[in-house]
């Protein structure tokens, strides 16, 4: 039943992906014409919406692929960790242009990832840390390199994870909170994805949780790179500015 489930999901969220990027062409080639104020008001809301099921739908699909498959793929290419953090920080700033998330980055970030999976990597976790803190409160990000791996440090000042629900955090259809009304239209399925993204890369991740320091996930990848590429580090820091 289960695996006929998982068939079910992933056949029905391809299939979605052909109809969505009809409406999403449409509604952005109406975008460029000149309308009236209401009806471009009403084609950005469309866009809106009709990007945030297409986030979904990628889910189910990487979903799918991780239970049915041997986990989520990854095409490897010389990148820098450190501008898939800054772009995806920039990006969510934007969108949450009434939060403060904080980027600091430190050391070489080249390595030999998959640039799109860890730019999903960066987002879920962002984007998870202002969902689970308070309006007021700050989200820091740190990238450093160091030696032959770099880390990712993703730092909230929410309530604190009960210790029984760190144990599952990972696991699909689970929230850190399942009584947090903000987060009733999440599938919980952003963590497991994160998870089988840095297992796809022989990462780690880990989370350390209290009331006094808050939250952090903290990922660690190899570079993929030879030792003495990695070593000719460099410091390139962000300063500390508001969304």
């Amino acid at each position: 039943a289960v695996e006929t489930r998982d068939e079910f999901l992933g056949v029905v969220s391809h299939d979605l992906r052909s109809p969505l990027s009809v409406i999403l062409m449409a509604t952005r080639a109406a975008a460029r014409q000149e309308l009236a104020p209401p009806q471009a008001q009403l084609f950005q809301r469309i866009e809106r919406s009709g990007r945030r099921l297409e986030s979904i739908i990628n889910l189910l699909l990487d979903f799918t692929r991780a239970r049915l498959g041997s986990g989520i793929p990854v095409v490897l290419s010389a990148v820098t960790f450190h501008s898939i953090c800054h772009e995806i920080v920039e990006e969510v700033r934007q969108a949450n242009p009434g939060r403060e998330v904080l980027l600091e980055q430190h050391g070489n970030g080249e390595g030999r990832w998959d640039a799109t999976r860890l730019g999903q990597l960066v987002t879920n976790l962002v984007e998870n840390a202002l969902k689970y803190s308070p309006e007021d409160s700050t989200v820091q990000v740190v990238s450093r390199g160091e030696g032959d791996v770099v880390r990712l440090a993703v730092r909230n000042e929410g309530n604190p994870i009960p210790r029984a629900m760190v144990a599952k955090l990972f696991r699909p259809l689970q929230r850190a909170d399942p009584t947090d009304q903000q987060a009733g239209t999440s599938l919980g399925l952003g963590l497991y994805v994160v998870h089988e993204i840095v297992r796809s890369h022989h990462g780690r991740i880990r989370v350390h949780s209290s009331a006094r320091e808050g939250t952090t996930f903290e990922v660690t990848l190899g570079r993929g790179l030879p030792a003495a590429r990695a070593d000719r580090g460099h410091r390139a820091t962000e300063p500390v500015s508001q969304g």
